[in-house]
């Protein structure tokens, strides 16, 4: 939600629409898999993954059409992965709740990826 809200004030016209869309429809996934978090007694992670604090750093110093591509790229990569492991989460033996939080947040991921996949 970071670098979506970084795009947001950082990137051209399409990438800001593109980040402001990222921070929305994360925003309702964490709210989520906290809500499936708290069921099963856990604390979900505050902190910022490792290497999107490293992305974010790097797009910070960047401008322009030098920022939009690298977010781009950025989040293309990000939302593959992501793609990727909620897929087998969704197919594992998980708890029921767990696997429809992975089945339904698919969607948006595969949303967020098509729409980075326009803006190359």
């Amino acid at each position: 939600m970071t670098l979506g809200a970084l795009a947001a004030s950082k990137g051209g016209s399409a990438v800001a629409d593109y980040g402001r869309a990222l921070v929305t429809g994360h925003t309702k996934g964490r709210a989520d898999a906290v809500a499936v978090a708290q069921h099963y007694g856990l604390t979900p992670p505050t902190d910022v993954l490792p290497e999107a604090s490293k992305e974010e750093a790097k797009l910070k110093g960047l401008s322009g059409v030098d920022f939009d591509k690298e977010f781009v790229s950025y989040m293309i990569g990000d939302h593959e992965s992501d793609i990727s492991d909620f897929k087998k989460e969704a197919e594992s033996d998980a708890p029921a709740d767990v696997k429809m939080l992975a089945t339904n947040t698919l969607p948006v991921l595969q949303k967020h990826l098509d729409m980075a996949k326009r803006l190359t």
